[in-house]
């Protein structure tokens, strides 16, 4: 009757411990197989581009016209940031030219209207938006956008 009983006992801990590690390593083994982040899609610039220009519009400002040679640049600068997200090599190349060219740019917004609406919100960017440029070129790859400004060509 003892041996009987301390089996029982010892069948009841056996089960608890193995009830225990079944839960303890689903859980390890659930937060180490966890869903990888997502991965922010692609902005579209023409999308961008009628975004920014109904916002000029509906704050009695020109909308802009887009100019080749700024297209140029700003193909270039879309690459330039796919590696180095800063506005240095800008200031390196178009800080010489004989007329201003603005810039704004942008990394990680879910959409179009998320990244206008951060533009709007920092002063710097705002600025950029805000001033009588009439020349403009807006380009994005992936989730890297560029959006150049001037009064010149």
């Amino acid at each position: 009757v003892i041996l009987c009983h301390t089996m029982k006992k010892l069948a009841s801990i056996f089960l608890v411990s193995i009830i225990f590690l079944v839960v303890f390593c689903n859980a390890l083994f659930s937060s180490l197989a966890s869903d990888p982040p997502p991965v922010p899609r692609d902005v579209d610039a023409g999308t961008l581009w009628n975004l920014v220009q109904s916002w000029r519009v509906t704050n009695n400002l020109q909308s802009y016209t887009e100019a080749p040679s700024l297209c140029q640049k700003a193909d270039v600068r879309v690459q330039d940031i796919q590696t180095d997200f800063s506005h240095t090599l800008f200031r390196e190349r178009y800080d010489p030219l004989p007329y201003i060219i603005s810039e704004n740019l942008a990394t990680g917004y879910p959409n179009e209207q998320d990244l206008l609406d951060a533009w709007i919100q920092s002063p710097t960017h705002k600025e950029n938006l805000l001033k009588p440029y009439t020349y403009s070129c807006l380009r994005c790859l992936h989730n890297r956008c560029v959006h150049l400004f001037s009064n010149k060509l």
